[in-house]
């Protein structure tokens, strides 16, 4: 195995699950111990997916991201880590939406950086696991930024703020933080 091709891990349901690049193609592997492993038959899985870029757990379920340079990024979920469906594809409507580095529940809900290196880089949300609200677009003004960073860590939760960070070829890396935006019942007797 060349570990060069070896980018991304998460434990899920007692499992560790490896996400690599084999030949250009997207892989996932799963081990119960670290030092056994096994490859999953992910039936459907895109031909152009090239990298596993991201993983996350939300609502109970595995979420992986998928590199595609050809038809847009993809995530895919499994509620047992064994059989999976898509849930995002063609980059959300942007085929330039090519790299989903980043999966991070924060607030009850999941968030997914993409890179996007014509139109910047973008953040979009979801409750639900399927519909999808965009967050932030362009690079948040700035079309230099089109990276969010590489393979799984764009995205972090730190003391109740989510960060995201960027490549900008321009001006440097960047992060940015979002607080968890809430409102209060209003009582009345």
């Amino acid at each position: 195995t060349d570990i060069r091709s070896q980018k991304v891990l998460f434990v899920y349901n007692n499992q560790l699950y490896l996400g690599r690049s084999n030949a250009g193609k997207a892989e996932i592997w799963s081990s119960p111990d670290g030092a056994t492993w096994t490859l999953l038959d992910v039936t459907g899985l895109g031909i152009n997916n090239s990298d596993v870029s991201a993983f996350a757990e939300f609502n109970g379920s595995l979420y992986v991201g998928f590199r595609n340079e050809v038809d847009g990024g993809e995530v895919w979920i499994s509620s047992d880590g064994l059989s999976f469906n898509q849930v995002v594809s063609g980059g959300l409507g942007d085929v330039t939406n090519i790299r989903p580095y980043g999966l991070v529940d924060f607030a009850g809900e999941l968030y997914l950086s993409f890179s996007n290196e014509v139109n910047g880089a973008e953040l979009w949300k979801t409750k639900d696991g399927v519909n999808w609200q965009q967050v932030m677009r362009h690079g948040r003004g700035d079309w230099n930024n089109t990276h969010a960073t590489y393979f799984d860590k764009s995205n972090a939760v730190f003391k109740g703020s989510l960060y995201f960070a960027s490549i900008n070829n321009a001006n440097g890396a960047e992060v940015w933080r979002m607080q968890h935006m809430f409102s209060l019942p209003i009582v009345s007797r």
